[in-house]
């Protein structure tokens, strides 16, 4: 299982509007290494958000309907993508999340990547 964290790859189904469009290769934040998974061990339609092996990452939960619009839950957190994952299957120790919504549109993960970087240098009072 370890091996597997640590792979950390993306998805070939990954929502298509969660980076958003027309990037560059400067802008692009897969080509920094930031991933979006399903979390399918957690089994309550839970996605991380993170970079393999560094500080900073994020789960997501899609809640609403398409009478009352889409919106996305996330928690954002200071540890690892490896923690959290463990953390939420309930095979890891506590992780403290900081929850926030943000609306279900092209991008959005943009904004989730900010709140994260934010967290980390809150948390560790640096850079990520």
């Amino acid at each position: 299982m370890a091996n597997k964290l640590k792979a950390f790859p993306a998805p070939i189904n990954t929502l298509t509007c969660i980076w958003g469009g027309g990037h560059t290769i400067e802008t692009d934040p897969t080509l920094k290494g930031w991933r979006f998974r399903a979390l399918p061990e957690a089994r309550s339609g839970v996605y991380l958000i993170g970079q393999a092996g560094k500080e900073g990452c994020a789960t997501a939960r899609l809640l609403g309907s398409r009478l009352t619009g889409w919106e996305w839950d996330v928690a954002i957190y200071w540890e690892t993508p490896e923690e959290v994952s463990l953390y939420v299957t309930g095979d890891g120790p506590f992780c403290d999340g900081r929850f926030v919504q943000t609306a279900d549109v092209p991008g959005f993960g943009l904004e989730i990547i900010r709140e994260i970087e934010n967290e980390v240098r809150r948390v560790t009072g640096g850079e990520r």
